[in-house]
């Protein structure tokens, strides 16, 4: 990986630890690093909305039980939105999506 990337990487706020694991997505993969970090900003949006459609379901539960019952209401949270969250890596998607944003015009 070109080192002036790296560097804007890590000036945006990615780990040397995260540096590796797009590195490794990018090589096994076949696509260059840039392409991984444009897939997960990309794929930012869709977090945000799995994390809210989770949210929302929960709440259902919540509002359709015909009794309301906030142990169930807890429990439903509790089980949606740590999955949801382990599934998708959060943080890896939004420093790629700010890193793409801030970076948009520029030719590596």
């Amino acid at each position: 990986m070109d080192k002036s990337i790296e560097k804007l990487m890590i000036d945006s706020g990615f780990t040397v630890r995260e540096i590796g694991k797009i590195k490794f997505a990018a090589e096994k993969s076949g696509n260059g690093v840039l392409k991984e970090i444009k897939e997960l900003g990309g794929g930012f949006y869709r977090i945000i909305f799995i994390v809210f459609f989770s949210l929302f379901v929960s709440i259902f539960i919540f509002l359709m039980a015909e009794k309301a019952n906030v142990i169930g209401f807890l429990f439903a949270v509790f089980c949606i939105i740590p999955f949801t969250l382990f599934m998708v890596s959060a943080r890896l998607r939004y420093k790629s999506f700010m890193f793409m944003k801030n970076y948009k015009g520029n030719d590596f």
